[in-house]
C-alpha cells in the first residue's frame, strides 16, 4: 500500500530507539540518564508526540 501524500499525523508512528548496551558509557543506560528533570527517553518521546500519532519505544 503506497502512501498518499502529504502525510497525516493519523498515518505516522514515530519510534523511539533505546536499546544497545552502553559500552562506551560503561554500562550505563543512557535513556534512563537525566537531563533538566527528565529522562532522555521522555525528552525524546515529548518531541516526537506533537509530530505523529502514537510512539514506539
Amino acid at each position: 500500500m503506497k502512501p498518499t501524500y502529504p502525510l497525516n499525523k493519523a498515518q505516522i508512528t514515530g519510534w523511539v530507539l533505546a536499546g544497545g548496551q552502553s559500552s562506551r558509557m560503561g554500562g550505563v543506560d543512557k535513556g534512563l540518564l537525566t537531563f533538566q528533570g527528565q529522562t532522555l527517553v521522555q525528552r525524546a518521546i515529548e518531541r516526537l508526540q506533537p509530530q505523529v500519532h502514537s510512539v514506539m519505544v
